[in-house]
């Protein structure tokens, strides 16, 4: 009590004595504040500044993050296109021959080509395809919360500079007041006490004025930060706060569109559908599997004997033989058959379910008193500039 005391009684002293001070100089040796343009002006154009969809867009398309994020879209779009293509055949090529050397040999070449049974492929490209829409729909949130972090950080620095134009305008009219008055006192039809007591006002308003241009500035960087924009660039706003809420929905109708479009919940049904793809690819894999084989053959074989040709002449027992092979290999899924992969997908469908549910009715039966508040007030706000 004592030192608020105080405080107030230093703070009323310094004024009486600046007033006395003041109140010895001559009208000459006044202050005049010479003709500037308004500060708020640095910050401010209402023809060619930058708007808050204008500064929106600017941070969709500058932001670091976001680029980072969309390059995982594309490596997600990538691997779709891997996914779609067929497995690859095989080729095996083998010879033999006679050790010690002889005239025994063989060439055989045999080629493979997997089957990919029982949904095997399909079930991989519904895997890619739920990660890219997971990656969009990732991607999309990331935009709707920057969409949003700059609205209200264009929100604050253009409140901030508004207010600074409106100070602008007090210092003005201010300083208008104060040179007629001071006009009156050289004419001896006002006492110097009055002019002295505008000369204070008219000072506490530029001080006002400093600290809110210190405001605009570090708004306006904070401003450039987040949308991407070099420091050094020029940023001046554009835009006022008529008629933001006219057209404001009900609570019901804005639930109902937050459940529809929302991309945060639409990432969790994404989450969903992937975690069904993958379950769907896991008991694709522990499923019968074969792939053909064919191949070709050639043999020169010999004994070490001789018999007779048709000639009845002698002659070493020796021909090539050619042979043509073909088959069938299967993958008999009897021990393994991804039980254990089964399981532990079909528990996380579980829950990422139980999540997009939890999500779903904390939006449609329980909205927040925040929430609520919020809404009132906009309600009550909009109410009130529609009376006449």
């Amino acid at each position: 009590m004592i030192l608020s005391f105080r405080k107030t009684f230093g703070l009323c002293w310094a004024v009486v004595m600046t007033i006395a001070q003041m109140g010895t100089l001559t009208p000459a040796q006044l202050p005049t504040a010479p003709p500037q343009a308004p500060t708020s002006a640095r910050y401010l154009d209402q023809t060619s500044g930058m708007t808050a969809d204008e500064a929106v867009a600017y941070a969709l398309a500058h932001n670091g993050e976001l680029e980072a994020a969309r390059k995982e879209i594309d490596v997600a779009r990538a691997m779709v296109k891997q996914a779609r293509l067929r497995a690859n055949p095989k080729l095996d090529i083998d010879g033999t021959r006679q050790i010690p050397p002889g005239k025994d040999n063989s060439v055989m070449a045999s080629a493979m080509l997997p089957l990919e049974l029982g949904g095997r492929r399909a079930a991989r490209i519904a895997v890619a395809e739920r990660e890219l829409e997971v990656r969009e729909k990732e991607v999309a949130n990331r935009e709707r919360l920057l969409a949003g972090e700059v609205r209200m950080k264009y929100g604050e620095a253009l409140a901030r500079a508004l207010k600074l134009s409106f100070t602008d305008q007090s210092i003005e009219a201010n300083q208008q007041s104060f040179n007629l008055v001071a006009a009156r006192v050289v004419e001896g039809a006002t006492p110097p006490l009055e002019q002295n007591m505008l000369l204070v006002e008219l000072n506490r308003l530029k001080s006002m004025r400093e600290s809110a241009e210190g405001a605009v500035e570090v708004a306006l960087l904070e401003l450039r930060n987040l949308i991407g924009m070099p420091p050094e660039q020029p940023l001046r706003l554009r835009g006022d706060f008529d008629h933001l809420v006219d057209q404001l929905p009900s609570i019901a109708e804005a639930t109902e569109r937050a459940l529809r479009e929302r991309p945060d919940l639409q990432v969790f049904r994404a989450m969903e559908n992937l975690a069904a793809a993958r379950i769907g690819q896991a008991r694709a894999e522990g499923r019968l599997d074969a792939s053909v084989t064919g191949g070709y053959e050639r043999m020169n074989s010999s004994f070490p004997v001789f018999g007779l040709n048709e000639h009845g002449q002698l002659q070493p027992v020796q021909d090539v033989f050619h042979f043509l092979k073909f088959g069938v290999t299967l993958d008999l899924p009897v021990r393994n058959k991804n039980q254990g992969a089964n399981g532990a997908r079909s528990r996380r469908l579980t829950r990422n379910t139980n999540g997009t549910r939890a999500r779903w009715r904390s939006f449609a039966l329980a909205p927040s008193n925040k929430q609520r508040i919020i809404w009132m007030l906009l309600d009550k706000h909009t109410n009130l500039d529609r009376k006449p």
